[in-house]
């Protein structure tokens, strides 16, 4: 039986006011050291310079990472004794999981080093339907030799159509079943994550001291439920803990990796600076306990919450852990105690991911503030900070790129990548493993997908619901999470090629500069994802290929298991999980050049977009003007469908195919006539510069203009599948030579903006179309581009 709820007096009156007023204040000199800009140091040439805000983030982090190290040592160096004489309920929370996920997540349920008299382990399934019914086969298979039961629920403990009769008798037996044997799996009504915990919770009512949560897809350490009980019994004043979670997928994608390195300073850092002075903000889902007193008094408030009139259907982990805070107790993280879950491999999956959790943070700040007098002022000291940091590195970012000033731009890339370096730097040292290096590298993926998932997911809050993520046995992915990304990084290109316009119209300034913090800072990015590529990818894959095999060996017959024809026909196969290959030098090279070619994809549509807008606001008019022009417009187009042409490929849309590969073509086709015709003028100019000086030049290069596009479009429709014939070879030359044409539409761009330097002057010239004469420099410059 659990233990009664011991008395916790609240907050006085004075304490609020006190606990209030300062962190008024405290928002206060944030906002207004941010919004007055002032600085503390700036360099004698005033490029660089650190102001008060950024000189307060520096202190953040020291303060966070020093009450971090203090935690994590104090664990260390204490050996906390466990009683065994608390009985404990491991429940598990499904959702169309994946089979291999599922097993792993039951088989490490049952070989706890929890005594089993003492540990009970209770798994629903949101869902009753046929294709559900695998989980619950898993489930008799693994604990067969355990005293357990399944039951198929009609409904659920919410569920209106059923009758009052046939509804309490269900219940009635759900409960029974629950507490009468070790092992239960019921599978019920689809009603959310919140409903399938609700029924958990409900039915165990108060015959158990714990209640520890967990999801399925996630692999127990076997210590991991001794360790949470031993924090709990440690101090009776603490409410809940939660354990270390770490990522089991590490090696599928970047995407996983990177999150690999974020948890493990989420909960290294983070949570443990907040349980250094007992406010873990949320005790996460795949491993975590309540005590079971606790969570009893507030189920129901935590069942029906609602936010802005609409009832909550996500953040159940975080709401659990602040009605534990309201409580007045304190919550604790266990880095001993450790689990492995899954996250997200792919970018738009991890995208929907982030939204929901960033909902979630965002509502449960609001009602978090009302606790903050009952606990350390550390709560809402880090409540604020984190709370204003993504919108003003957003404000930040984009006041710099608007502020047509390319080093400016330049200094906040510089200064994030500093920031992410420092802190990599330090977890380096805590976790004493050279891979931690790596985790600068999150700092791009923030910048890039996280920050305006997070805007996003503000402006979205009222209208969110449902489980936020499909489940893993069927994935479906959602497109609408693009919608905040298009839009930001739209904002950041429209912001460079505004910066780039004022750039030229200035004559290039402090280029010098600038080609030292580009070098600095692309030279970082390489050596990182370099390494990352060619050492920390290999040496996933090497371990990953056998590993996978070994879990999975002898498991998916349907026979073996008794699942029905229909049921397991629909389960991955044996082969499904075949060892991957381990990747060969040129293969290594390649995903190098990817990457490169991504960075080419966003540089050529700022380059080539900068000389379109440039020579098209311009007042002179010139020959080599023109070709410029040609030349920007049809790698602008080229590359602009990169997107449409992988996508395609990749879903073998007819339509799209053609399209891409007319496009191509064309690109192909107009690309060597503007480069010849350039060529062409200059070789004229040199010869006979008083006739390119004529009135009649201008006319005659526009008509060659116009016949070199009708020449294109010709030949692009008669050559269409040229390009689609020689991309169907598997020789890695070829995908290298797809990859080279987008770089090098970049890189010519360049080139162009570079060598003619009336892109920075002609803007300010009036006048008529005229043809200055090309001179020898000019004509060899000219040639040595084309």
């Amino acid at each position: 039986m659990p233990l009664p709820v011991p008395t916790k007096a609240p907050a006085s009156i004075p304490c609020c006011l006190l606990t209030y007023f300062l962190a008024f204040l405290l928002l206060t000199a944030i906002l207004a050291s941010y919004t007055l800009g002032f600085q503390l140091v700036r360099d004698p040439l005033n490029l660089a310079s650190l102001g008060l805000y950024g000189a307060f983030l520096s202190l953040h982090f020291l303060a966070q990472g020093y009450f971090a190290y203090m935690e994590l040592r104090k664990h260390q160096g204490l050996t906390l004794p466990c009683s065994f004489s608390k009985t404990v309920a491991l429940t598990i929370s499904a959702y169309q999981e994946d089979p291999s996920y599922l097993r792993q997540c039951l088989r490490s349920a049952r070989d706890m080093a929890y005594p089993k008299h003492l540990l009970s382990v209770v798994m629903v399934v949101d869902g009753n339907s046929p294709e559900d019914r695998y989980m619950m086969e898993m489930f008799q298979e693994v604990f067969r030799w355990e005293d357990f039961g399944t039951y198929v629920w009609e409904g659920n403990y919410h569920s209106h159509p059923m009758t009052e009769e046939l509804k309490d008798s269900q219940q009635r037996e759900v409960e029974t079943l629950i507490r009468s044997k070790r092992c239960v799996c019921i599978m019920q009504k689809w009603g959310g994550k919140r409903e399938v915990m609700y029924t958990a919770f409900r039915a165990l009512g108060d015959s158990v001291d714990y209640i520890q949560v967990c999801d399925s897809d996630t692999k127990l350490d076997p210590m991991a439920t001794v360790e949470l009980v031993k924090v709990l019994e440690s101090n009776e004043h603490y409410g809940a803990v939660g354990g270390n979670v770490k990522i089991l997928n590490v090696s599928d994608s970047f995407i996983s990796f990177m999150s690999s390195l974020r948890y493990w300073m989420a909960f290294n850092m983070e949570r443990a600076c907040q349980s250094y002075f007992g406010c873990v903000s949320c005790i996460s889902g795949p491993l975590g306990m309540y005590r079971n007193n606790l969570l009893q008094l507030f189920l129901e408030p935590w069942y029906l919450q609602t936010f802005l009139g609409n009832k909550c259907t996500f953040g159940d982990d975080r709401h659990l852990t602040n009605r534990v805070l309201s409580l007045g107790y304190a919550t604790k993280y266990a880095p001993c105690s450790i689990c492995r879950s899954e996250t997200p491999s792919l970018l738009l999956r991890w995208v929907s991911q982030q939204t929901r959790w960033s909902r979630s943070y965002f509502r449960e700040w609001f009602y978090m503030v009302l606790w903050w007098p009952q606990h350390s002022p550390w709560l809402a000291y880090e409540a604020i900070v984190s709370g204003l940091f993504p919108f003003l590195v957003a404000g930040t970012t984009l006041r710099f790129l608007y502020s047509g000033s390319l080093w400016g731009s330049l200094w906040v890339l510089i200064c994030i990548q500093m920031g992410g370096l420092t802190k990599a730097l330090y977890a380096t040292a805590l976790r004493r493993n050279p891979i931690m290096f790596l985790a600068s590298l999150y700092s791009a993926l923030y910048m890039a997908a996280l920050l305006p998932t997070k805007l996003f997911a503000l402006v979205t809050l009222p209208w969110a619901e449902g489980w936020g993520t499909s489940g893993r046995l069927h994935i479906h992915i959602n497109y609408l999470p693009l919608l905040p990304l298009l839009a930001w990084w739209g904002a950041v290109l429209g912001g460079l090629s505004f910066t780039l316009y004022k750039e030229a119209a200035r004559g290039w300034r402090d280029m010098e500069v600038l080609a030292y913090g580009l070098s600095a800072c692309l030279a970082h990015w390489g050596i990182l994802l370099g390494f990352y590529l060619v050492w920390v990818r290999r040496a996933c894959q090497r371990r990953c290929g056998s590993y996978q095999l070994e879990q999975v060996k002898g498991v998916w017959d349907g026979g073996e298991l008794g699942i029905p024809g229909s049921i397991s026909s629909a389960l991955p196969t044996l082969s499904s999980f075949g060892k991957r290959e381990e990747a060969s030098l040129t293969q290594v090279l390649l995903k190098m050049l990817l990457a490169v070619c991504g960075l080419a994809f966003l540089a050529g549509l700022m380059s080539n977009g900068s000389i379109i807008f440039i020579v098209s606001c311009g007042k002179e008019r010139t020959v080599d003007l023109l070709w410029s022009l040609n030349l920007a417009v049809t790698d602008f187009v080229f590359v602009l469908l990169l997107p449409i042409r992988v996508w395609s490929m990749s879903t073998n849309f007819d339509l799209l195919l053609t399209v891409s590969s007319s496009v191509t073509a064309l690109h192909v086709v107009s690309r060597a006539f503007f480069l010849a015709a350039m060529t062409a003028s200059c070789s004229v100019s040199v010869a006979s510069p008083a006739w390119l000086e004529g009135s009649k030049a201008l006319h005659w290069a526009f008509v060659a203009a116009l016949v070199i596009w009708a020449l294109s479009f010709a030949f692009s429709v008669r050559y269409r599948d040229l390009w689609e014939a020689t991309m169907l070879s598997k020789e890695p030359k070829t995908e290298v030579a797809f990859f080279l044409a987008y770089f090098s539409s970049c890189l010519d761009a360049i080139i162009r903006l570079s060598m003619n330097g009336g892109f920075g002057n002609h803007l300010q010239r009036s006048g008529n179309w005229h043809t200055p004469g090309c001179q020898h420099p000019k004509a060899q410059q000219l040639e040595t581009l084309a």
